[in-house]
Parts: C-alpha cells; structure tokens; sequence
C-alpha cells in the first residue's frame, strides 16, 4: 500500500484525538499514545520503518495539500473568461477533518467599529435613541479604503455609545500616526547611516 493512503487509513482510525484541537495535558497524553498507536502499526504494515517524526510530518504535508488544492480550486472558480470546467479538489481530505477547512469568521475585525443594536441589552437603563450613520475618524490622510468610506451602516446606538467609538476611532488614529511616525524617523536614520 502506498505511504500517504496508508498513513490516511491510519489517521482516520485516530483523527478525533490527533486533531483535537485541545492543548492540555491530558489531550496531549492522548495524542502521544494515538500517535504512537499510528506508528507502530505503520511500522508493522510498510515496507519500509518510518520514524513518529516522519509520519507526522507526511500528515502535516498531507493537511497543507487539501488546504492548497481547496484554495487552487476557489481562485479557480472566481477567474474570468470562460475555459474548462474546474475541477473539484477531493473532498475525502475535507471531510476527514473538516475543522481545517472552515474559514474564520469575525464581525469585529482589528480596525472594525461594532455595529450591535445596545438599545435591547439591559431594560433598565434609559438610552437616548437616534439614527446614526457609522463614525469614522474625520482626518483625511487616514488610509480607508474606499468601500468603506462609501459603505453607510445605519444603526441604532445610544449617545454614550457615540462618545465612545468617535474617542475609541481618534485614539485609534493617534496611534497609527505615532507608529508611522516612529517607521519614518528610523528609515530616516536608517539613510543616514547609509550615507556615511
């Protein structure tokens, strides 16, 4: 039996454990057995001995090609201009670890604003409501693109709230100014030094 396909059939026996995405010491005590477990049955059914070492590193090699070949397919399905029909990845790899597969998804990205209805999290407070339209830092040398300078989102938030994000968005902005800044000042010093 060929390498990779007998090293699958091995892992799939295991894939709940080896997979696990748990990190303490009794999940690790699991995998190492179950890796253990993998390689020496390996060992008995190849023709050729393979160190734990190996093997695992085969797995990982294995994972990062479904990953590619998942991905070679996405670029593939989004390109224009006609020709073949694409080809659809093997999806035995998929499906034996779909977890790998899933794409993280998260509303509040690093310089996103939340954009949550807060007027329904606590009946006892009073909140002065009004239609807004998404704050974003007023200062025109800040890099937005330009989706989100044309993207209006409109939500309800108390004034607070307002006071906030538009003191959250100007720290923000300060920061970004610092840092490039400080990035400026150095390649400065950087041709300086260079020159001598």
């Amino acid at each position: 039996m060929h390498f990779q396909a007998l090293l699958k059939e091995l892992a799939t026996e295991e894939i709940s454990i080896i997979e696990c995405k748990l990190t303490d010491t009794s999940t690790n005590s699991k995998k190492k057995r179950s890796w253990d477990k993998i390689h020496r049955r390996f060992c008995e059914l190849s023709k050729r001995e393979r160190s734990l070492k190996e093997i695992k590193q085969q797995w990982r090699c294995l994972k990062l090609q479904a990953k590619k070949s998942l991905s070679d397919h996405k670029l593939a399905i989004y390109k224009t201009g006609g020709g073949p029909k694409t080809i659809s990845p093997p999806e035995e790899f998929t499906e034996l670890i779909p977890l790998e597969f899933v794409e993280d998804h998260n509303e509040y990205d690093s310089n996103g604003i939340a954009t949550t209805d807060f007027s329904t999290e606590s009946p006892n407070h009073e909140i002065n409501e009004e239609k807004v339209v998404e704050i974003l830092p007023s200062m025109s040398d800040q890099n937005l693109s330009t989706e989100m300078k044309n993207r209006k989102r409109e939500t309800t938030v108390s004034d607070e709230y307002k006071e906030t994000i538009t003191r959250l968005a100007e720290q923000r902005y300060a920061e970004l100014l610092k840092q490039k800044e400080t990035e400026h000042n150095k390649r400065m010093e950087n041709m300086e030094l260079e020159r001598k």
